[in-house]
């Protein structure tokens, strides 16, 4: 009889300790877990965050360590596996932020830009975000043989400052930027953005077809002034 080496025992602790890490968020990504359509019958700690809508309520920031920091600084605590606390400068639907990753996550009060806020949901709460099923060509009443010439037409929508960077397509035109005025959103990567009443003032040093960009979040924006330098902020109206 062939003599064991040992090693069987020793992977299946491995792959005990790899699961075990997987599963527990607390110090890791959420971002690298797999996100699956779910069914949840029971939203907890560790899928509230997988596609959820939320209300959350202003409340005083735990004296103790979050169990999790996002990317984007945001602070989350979990209180007796009852609820969540969230320390954060940007909610859905205030200042230009709309989607959280996948998430809808409102506040019941008004914040000032950049102004981080507590606010506390039960998980009993919270909603998953219904996902419409994909319908065939038929059924939206296009002809496959139309499908083409349809593919590459826009449809205009009447934006304004709360909407303009749902999925659109613009063309910037250069403008001056206010000097000074502090901007009304300033997204993640830097970008600087002013309500002009009629329209949208954006400064950044990315732009759709310059220097390899080729989208912007899920939004296709051009401006007419070609940037001489990579990095180099440009103005666009």
């Amino acid at each position: 009889m062939k003599k064991s080496s040992g090693l069987f025992p020793i992977a299946i602790f491995l792959v005990s300790l790899c699961q075990g890490f997987l599963l527990h968020p607390k110090g890791t990504s959420w971002q690298s877990f797999k996100k699956k359509h779910l069914t949840m019958s029971k939203i907890t700690f560790d899928n509230f965050w997988m596609n959820t809508v939320a209300n959350f309520t202003v409340c005083d920031a735990p004296l103790e360590l979050p169990d999790f920091v996002s990317k984007s600084g945001s602070k989350y605590w979990n209180i007796n596996n009852i609820s969540v606390i969230r320390q954060s400068d940007h909610w859905t639907g205030q200042h230009g932020c709309f989607q959280i990753v996948d998430c809808l996550w409102y506040l019941d009060q008004s914040i000032h830009f950049e102004e981080s806020v507590c606010g506390c949901c039960d998980f009993a709460n919270f909603m998953q975000k219904k996902r419409k099923g994909r319908k065939t060509l038929r059924e939206r009443g296009v002809k496959t043989k139309d499908k083409k010439d349809k593919k590459d037409k826009l449809r205009k929508i009447n934006a304004d400052f709360k909407s303009f960077w749902r999925s659109t397509q613009a063309e910037f035109f250069a403008h001056e930027y206010p000097l000074n005025r502090e901007p009304d959103f300033r997204s993640r990567s830097g970008s600087k953005y002013w309500d002009d009443g009629d329209g949208v003032i954006r400064l950044s040093d990315h732009w759709v077809g310059q220097f390899g960009v080729k989208i912007i979040v899920d939004c296709y924006w051009t401006i007419d002034k070609k940037q001489t330098i990579k990095k180099e902020p440009v103005s666009g109206k």
